[in-house]
């Protein structure tokens, strides 16, 4: 899990999740970063090109 931020000390982050394993994670999605969190900055993160998984599955 990754909490892109715009820039340093902001409290919005875009949030991206997957697995390492199959690559298969849930669409990206804006929230607060949590108290605790390590938020990277726009175009210094490392997100592979996983796949989505569908609401249905």
């Amino acid at each position: 899990m990754v909490f892109v931020v715009a820039q340093a000390g902001a409290t919005r982050a875009i949030v991206a999740f997957w697995c390492n394993d199959c690559l298969r994670g849930l669409p990206p999605n804006t929230t607060e970063v949590p108290h605790g969190a390590v938020a990277v900055i726009r175009g210094a993160e490392n997100i592979p090109n996983y796949d989505l998984v569908p609401d249905d599955a």
